[in-house]
């Protein structure tokens, strides 16, 4: 049978970058970024499970762009249906959001697919060095489609790394991380709703994850990035990478393979 992983790997940059499974360490610090924004704090705080079974949005959100990486016509509609169904609910008017907000808000679906980016590539640049700039251009582009198959207006996003970096800059200031938001952000790492096996990588995806962050999100949730978080990640890293260079693809791909099955099997 036609592996469609390793298939669209070859074909292009972001499916390449998308089957490597070494971008999912930077899930932690996309999730941290995305609590950051206020009216997307305020939403998971009023409409989500997520402290409660925080592997149903990461989930969701792996699946999405697996779909979108690797998938066919009917995986990208079917998930496309679902977050589509699953964000209709999503609203409110609060001041702790800065006044109205809705989950298909194309503000906030931008956001969302920024922090993906930002986290996902610094977590491969840590695996393989910095992309060259076209294959760079292009999984930049990537994201762009999949935040623009959710309903934001394609020219939103950023054409090239220089735009791109000016938008970033621009929500990194803009960040208010409430106390909801910061208490389930943080409350990610101490075990909640996750299985007991996967419980002892909690404080690994924690140093990693706070590693990763831009300092401005640091200092919006209010955590020390000490000498010795610093030397616990990199720690994690100097272990990681060198195990992870040797493995063979098809081992390294095997997450995407997963949750493509698994998506296909809902």
């Amino acid at each position: 049978m036609p592996d469609p992983i390793a298939r669209a790997a070859r074909r292009g940059a972001f499916e390449c970058f998308a089957a490597e499974s070494v971008v999912l360490l930077g899930g932690g610090a996309a999730l941290l970024l995305q609590l950051a924004h206020p009216a997307i704090g305020t939403a998971v705080a009023r409409h989500s499970r997520v402290r409660s079974d925080p592997l149903a949005r990461l989930f969701g959100t792996l699946e999405f762009l697996t779909a979108e990486a690797f998938g066919d016509d009917d995986d990208r509609a079917r998930v496309r249906r679902r977050v589509a169904a699953a964000h209709r609910p999503v609203h409110g008017d609060e001041p702790a959001a800065g006044g109205a907000y809705r989950a298909d808000d194309p503000e906030l679906q931008r956001w969302v697919a920024a922090t993906l980016y930002v986290a996902g590539r610094a977590a491969h640049t840590r695996a393989f060095g910095e992309l060259p700039a076209d294959r760079a251009a292009a999984v930049l582009a990537g994201f762009g489609g999949a935040a623009t198959a959710l309903g934001m207006p394609a020219a939103m996003w950023p054409s090239d790394e220089a735009t791109f970096r000016r938008v970033w800059r621009a929500g990194l200031a803009s960040l208010r991380v409430t106390d909801e938001a910061r208490a389930i952000g943080l409350g990610l790492f101490d075990g909640t709703g996750v299985p007991w096996p996967l419980r002892p990588l909690l404080p690994v995806l924690r140093a990693v994850s706070i590693d990763l962050l831009p300092a401005e999100a640091r200092a919006a949730y209010g955590v020390r990035h000490r000498r010795r978080d610093r030397f616990a990640a990199e720690l994690v890293w100097a272990l990681v990478v060198p195990a992870y260079r040797l493995a063979p693809a098809v081992l390294r791909r095997l997450p995407a393979r997963v949750l493509l099955a698994r998506l296909r099997l809902a």
